[in-house]
């Protein structure tokens, strides 16, 4: 059984409900993740008890850690965030942790690495349309997964907003996407206009043939998801195996991740 403070949660718990005005689930997530390494480093101990001692062994455990220090950095201001709410209602007399907090920081040196520009290897349009037109293409959910990527490179769109998508939101006719955060999962809740990129004729003819067949053969309309999850049955050897398309959305973006890693490792 998972050992927790009692009071500790009933803190959380209404920071939660302050968090919840303004920001997603997923914001939250991150932040009571990071409070929970400083838990785990202070010994559950009462977040009230706040000292240098404490905040010292939390930053320890947190260098120990195989993540980047930009990620450190964000995981330090969730924290230092949490504490500056106590102030803020009352729970803790800022007298009293002044010292501590002032310690709650990592040093500049780490600030400024986490701050450094790093290089990252991206494919090219070129390899990413090879790996497209490589993928099969037979079955219902093979078309979707071909479909993903190139409505992904189409577009530009974020995985969060894509897996959320509806098929009224691609206004082809305008070569446009209209992400409607009242539907659409957009970053910062915005409403946001995306018009196609110009990365070929043969990726606009695959997201269109994908359209077609959802429509005009699986019989989708236009508030059924853009990109549907797998739908589960028993196939021809009565084992339990993707069967086809549901007209549900992916609960999360892992799936079409693992699509793209698919995709891309199989080459």
């Amino acid at each position: 059984m998972t050992e927790t403070n009692p009071n500790n949660d009933r803190l959380k718990l209404d920071w939660m409900e302050d968090l919840k005005i303004r920001q997603a689930d997923s914001t939250i997530d991150q932040r009571l993740a990071a409070l929970a390494q400083y838990e785990a480093a202070t010994g559950l101990a009462d977040f009230t008890s706040i000292n240098r001692e404490k905040v010292k062994a939390y930053l320890d455990a947190l260098r120990a850690t195989p993540t980047r220090m930009r990620t450190k950095q964000a995981k330090v201001r969730h924290v230092r965030g949490f504490f500056d709410w106590m102030i803020a209602d009352e729970r803790l007399r800022p007298k009293k942790v002044r010292k501590a907090l002032l310690s709650l920081r990592l040093k500049d040196t780490e600030i400024r690495a986490g701050h450094a520009v790093k290089t990252v290897n991206y494919a090219t349009v070129e390899q990413i349309t090879d790996t497209i037109q490589a993928m099969p293409n037979a079955s219902a959910v093979e078309r979707r997964n071909r479909a993903l990527l190139a409505f992904t490179l189409l577009t530009g769109a974020r995985d969060g907003a894509i897996i959320t998508m509806k098929l009224k939101h691609v206004l082809w006719a305008e070569r446009q996407v209209l992400q409607d955060p009242n539907e659409v999962a957009t970053k910062a809740s915005k409403m946001i206009a995306t018009w196609f990129f110009p990365v070929g004729q043969a990726i606009e003819d695959k997201v269109a043939s994908y359209l077609a067949y959802l429509k005009d053969e699986l019989g989708f309309l236009p508030d059924d998801p853009l990109f549907p999850s797998t739908r589960m049955g028993q196939d021809d050897q009565d084992n339990f195996a993707p069967i086809g398309l549901s007209k549900t959305h992916w609960a999360r973006a892992a799936p079409m991740r693992k699509v793209f890693k698919d995709a891309f490792t199989a080459r």
